[in-house]
């Protein structure tokens, strides 16, 4: 490999711009993490998402490219008779039969012709793919390059959570068997959290470095005074176990809340406004915002209630990385759970969730001290998952 390209192609179907959802914010800080480190990011996007900034895209990146994607909807198809049979059975019994996804259902054969000519008419040290569904693309790379797939999430089995909370399983799902037919196509796997980790490494004896999320780091928490009302966050796409999450805490939490701080208000960013009622008092739907930092700086509390999931949950480090006072759940807490205690506050039930963001209320002190060890966590976070990355870029780069 030339000493001198420093050239990557990136391929997604998520956009990078607007950041308003956990994996465009993902994407963008990796990539940007390798542009601030001299490397030139080809980006090349499916138009999977039909919610974007091709402008911000095009001015973000060293060169943008686009072509039209269609994303299957709903469950994989198996034929009429099967199809008929689920929704009797549905109608009879309430019970859901689901099909997973093979891993090529949603791949789509002109984006890998697409890569196949960028590929050989320009050198990339590395082509980044994001999820392993669209990983047949990567059979399409040219040889010298560096496959590498960034995970983002497990797909393994992704049906079961949402059944599980009684909701009809949507996005990608698939088995053990397909997901590892994926990840095998990759040369080297990001992995979001050690636990995902272990997870591919178990399906596959490809190389797995976990990278995390490379977050913003500035300091937003500014003390509550004693005469202001209380201010709590929650920014959040309108995946379904995000809406479930919320759901759960504007009915059995925020109430509670509500009795021992009366001045409380809960502002709610995101697209998962979308999916909430707007007449809950107390509570403001602001949905997606071109801002998102001005809302961390003017909250006093950010929460995150999500309640099932895989993979590190973005909008938990990415409140540390503003230096904000935090209150979660364990399933929030994956992939962070050292910082528990210490850099946010745990909460495993309904009363838990209560006291402490009345403890934090009361105790101004106990909610500085707390933003500042979240800060200065998120902080070691970076440093600690970034050295990896760039050093396995660095050696391809001078063979």
């Amino acid at each position: 490999m030339n000493q001198s390209n420093r050239k990557i192609l990136a391929v997604s179907g998520t956009p990078t711009h607007p950041r308003t959802a956990g994996n465009r914010a993902k994407l963008y800080s990796l990539l940007k993490t390798l542009q601030d480190n001299g490397y030139e990011i080809h980006f090349l996007y499916l138009t999977q998402e039909h919610y974007y900034d091709e402008e911000g895209m095009k001015h973000c990146w060293d060169k943008f490219y686009k072509i039209d994607y269609q994303q299957p909807q709903g469950s994989p198809r198996r034929g009429r008779f099967f199809e008929l049979s689920k929704k009797i059975i549905f109608k009879l019994f309430k019970k859901r039969i689901v099909t997973p996804f093979k891993i090529d259902d949603w791949y789509e054969p002109a984006v890998g012709e697409y890569v196949r000519q960028l590929t050989q008419t320009d050198t990339f040290v590395a082509v980044i793919l994001l999820y392993v569904f669209h990983s047949k693309v990567l059979e399409t790379v040219n040889s010298g390059s560096l496959k590498i797939l960034e995970a983002q999430d497990v797909f393994s089995n992704r049906h079961k959570l949402y059944l599980k909370l009684g909701m009809e399983p949507t996005f990608f799902y698939t088995t053990k068997q397909e997901e590892a037919r994926g990840l095998n196509r990759a040369d080297v796997i990001l992995a979001i959290q050690d636990k995902e980790k272990i997870f591919y490494e178990s399906l596959c004896a490809k190389p797995v470095l976990t990278i995390g999320h490379q977050v913003v780091i500035r300091y937003l928490h500014i003390p509550r005074q004693s005469d202001e009302a209380y201010r709590l966050l929650y920014v959040g796409s309108e995946n379904p176990v995000n809406v479930e999450g919320m759901r759960y805490f504007l009915n059995q939490i925020l109430p509670e809340i509500k009795k021992r701080i009366p001045s409380v208000t809960l502002f709610i960013a995101g697209r998962i406004c979308h999916h909430l009622p707007n007449n809950i008092q107390g509570t403001v739907l602001l949905g997606e915002v071109p801002d998102v930092e001005q809302h961390y700086a003017a909250a006093h509390l950010v929460v995150n209630p999500i309640r099932e999931g895989t993979g590190l949950k973005i909008k938990t480090i990415e409140a540390m990385g503003y230096g904000k006072p935090l209150v979660t759940t364990p399933h929030g807490a994956s992939g962070l759970e050292d910082a528990a205690g210490k850099a946010f506050l745990l909460a495993k039930s309904t009363e838990e969730f209560v006291h402490h963001i009345h403890q934090l209320y009361i105790s101004p002190q106990n909610a500085e001290n707390l933003a500042k060890e979240a800060y200065a966590y998120a902080q070691q976070y970076n440093m600690r998952y970034l050295s990896p990355l760039l050093e396995i870029m660095k050696q391809n780069t001078k063979q």
